[in-house]
């Protein structure tokens, strides 16, 4: 599935490529920013999306954290990790032919309730720093064997953009969505 539409997609060769991108911009996805100062005067801006997935907490956190399922609902990504605080979160990839590495850390992993990490990649065109990463919290509220999927995205740089990616964060949800209840519930014994 694809994530943007194709005629806004010219050229995204990774995640903060798809994520940092501009809806008034028809041609360009990734916002490449000329310097680090242009980076620091905008706005530090969040995204939140959630779905409800029915399923319980468990196997929704079993796709966020298994890399063959990460595959199959994000952006056919390899994701790469120790899966421990502090430890490093590469995903990498093929988009439109085009290989990407994108890496974070991450920062919090309370099972079946929050997975939160960074990510920077070095195709959004701005130096490998802190200031230059994005957090993503994922946080997960299960009721009734009804999991409800939160994404927050932070340090989006303009307004234009948080529509966006809260348009695209709402696909990734509904893949993961789709996932976890067509291919976990059916396979799974909880």
């Amino acid at each position: 599935m694809e994530l943007i539409p194709h005629r806004k997609i010219q050229w995204a060769k990774s995640l903060s490529a798809a994520f940092e991108c501009s809806s008034s911009d028809s041609h360009t996805v990734g916002r490449v920013f000329e310097n680090n100062k242009e980076r620091s005067e905008m706005k530090n801006i969040s995204s939140k999306s959630s779905i409800e997935v029915i399923a319980p907490a468990s196997l929704v956190w079993e796709a966020l954290t298994t890399p063959d399922l990460i595959k199959k609902y994000f952006l056919d990504s390899t994701a790469i990790s120790d899966w421990k605080v502090g430890g490093p979160i590469i995903f990498e990839g093929q988009w439109q032919g085009n290989r990407y590495r994108d890496k974070g850390t991450i920062l919090e992993m309370n099972p079946y309730k929050t997975f939160r990490y960074n990510y920077w990649s070095p195709l959004s065109g701005v130096d490998d720093r802190p200031e230059n990463y994005f957090p993503i919290t994922y946080s997960l509220s299960e009721t009734k064997g009804v999991t409800r999927v939160t994404i927050t995205q932070e340090n989006i740089s303009h307004d234009s953009m948080k529509a966006q990616t809260e348009q695209n964060w709402k696909k990734v949800l509904q893949n993961l969505k789709d996932l976890v209840e067509n291919e976990l519930v059916t396979s799974s014994p909880h």
